[in-house]
């Protein structure tokens, strides 16, 4: 190469998953021929299809897509993982119930092992210490991948070859539930703002629920502005195929640990109005509840 053509050139450094990708990758040879599957009207409606259940009521569909977003710092990890094990455990949060136990990989992407560690062992003790689930249940239906037990982190999933997403797919197994935490740690390929970075991660999340597949994303919000106000960082895209998508915003009183509960999308529900949370910390306990001033309307789902 002569030295005009090199100008300007970057050539990046080889992916060190890329050794990986001949055993792990998912077959991403040119499609393979294959017939569409039409049914006519009659056919359609009485063919069976799995009925619908929820992972938790109303909000979070068995095989459904949904994103948890909000600033840093204002305590989405907190809710993701509560979640996660409410719906371990066959539990509730925020009067949201989970109507039974299922099967929960959650895949950490960024978050030290000991204040991950820390934070499970707090909403567990609560837990315990409430009564209100079989808390054991945990141990059998919570599984945690965190990038901190993976010798080179956990692999980009939004990378066309496919390795991560084959990766996590093998761990997830047959869970029923994936917690993705967060997409800037985890996706690592294309350009936030572009709509078509996005499509390689949103085929696969389709693909997941074609399977019979949950997937909860935790994502961040761009700053707030004036108001207090926020939305999902990066492509609007994301939240074209979610069922449920949640902000997490500021609380106008300012106190410590306190945030709005926002559904901004909800697909096959009426969305209640937006609620106070509190995260309460402390004493080697955590526990987020909802504002009794939010909760004469809501009452059906206690």
């Amino acid at each position: 190469m002569s030295g005009a053509e090199g100008i300007g050139t970057v050539v990046p450094p080889p992916s060190p998953w890329s050794h990986r990708r001949v055993a792990d990758a998912e077959d991403v040879s040119p499609a393979k021929t294959f017939a569409l599957c039409a049914r006519g009207f009659g056919d359609f409606l009485a063919h069976h299809y799995p009925p619908i259940e929820h992972g938790v009521e109303p909000w979070l569909p068995a095989r459904g897509l949904a994103m948890v977003a909000g600033y840093r710092g204002i305590g989405k990890t907190f809710v993701a993982m509560s979640i996660a094990y409410a719906v371990a455990t066959g539990g509730a949060l925020l009067r949201f119930p989970a109507p039974k136990a299922r099967r929960v990989l959650y895949v950490d992407g960024e978050m030290d092992p000991a204040e991950l560690q820390s934070r499970f062992n707090a909403i567990h003790a609560a837990a315990k210490r409430d009564g209100s689930v079989e808390a054991s249940l945990s141990a059998k239906n919570l599984r945690i991948l965190t990038h901190a037990d993976q010798e080179l982190g956990i692999p980009d999933l939004a990378d066309p070859g496919g390795s991560g997403r084959a990766m996590i797919e093998r761990e997830l197994g047959d869970a029923d539930v994936l917690v993705l935490d967060n997409l800037s740690c985890l996706c690592r390929t294309g350009i936030e703002n572009d709509a078509e970075s996005w499509a390689v991660m949103q085929e696969w999340l389709l693909a997941l629920r074609r399977k019979g597949k949950t997937v909860l994303i935790v994502h961040h919000t761009g700053k707030p502005n004036r108001d207090g106000n926020v939305s999902q960082r990066g492509t609007s895209k994301r939240e074209d195929i979610l069922n449920t998508s949640i902000l997490l915003r500021a609380s106008q009183t300012g106190r410590t640990g306190e945030f709005i509960f926002e559904f901004t999308k909800a697909r096959g529900f009426a969305a209640p109005d937006p609620f106070t949370v509190r995260l309460l910390l402390g004493d080697g306990y955590c526990t987020l509840t909802r504002s009794r001033e939010n909760l004469a309307a809501y009452e059906r789902f206690a």
